[in-house]
Parts: structure tokens; C-alpha cells; sequence
């Protein structure tokens, strides 16, 4: 989370990082219930690990 942080420092808008494993994405990113679908709807990548 440190990188992210990072990554963020001087942005002057509130904004959350969400942290999943791809695995979740592919099985929840249809699933209305959590905060996958919107955030991968609109999602500015900051920092992906490989």
C-alpha cells in the first residue's frame, strides 16, 4: 500500500484504493453488491503489480 500512497501524493481530491487479486476481479467484477464493478468502471490505474 506504501507504493500506492506514493503514487497518490499530491493529488488534491479524495480518492480510495481499492487493493484486490485479479482472481477477485475476474470472479466478482459483475457483482452490484461490492465496490469492484464501480471502481473498475471508473478506474484510473495507479500502480499494477506484475
Amino acid at each position: 500500500m506504501g507504493r500506492i500512497y506514493r503514487n497518490l501524493h499530491g493529488v488534491s481530491a479524495a480518492m480510495d484504493a481499492i487493493v484486490v487479486s485479479r482472481r477477485d476481479v475476474e470472479g466478482y467484477e459483475n457483482n452490484h453488491a461490492l465496490v469492484i464493478k464501480p471502481a473498475l468502471q471508473d478506474r484510473k490505474v495507479v500502480y499494477e503489480a506484475a
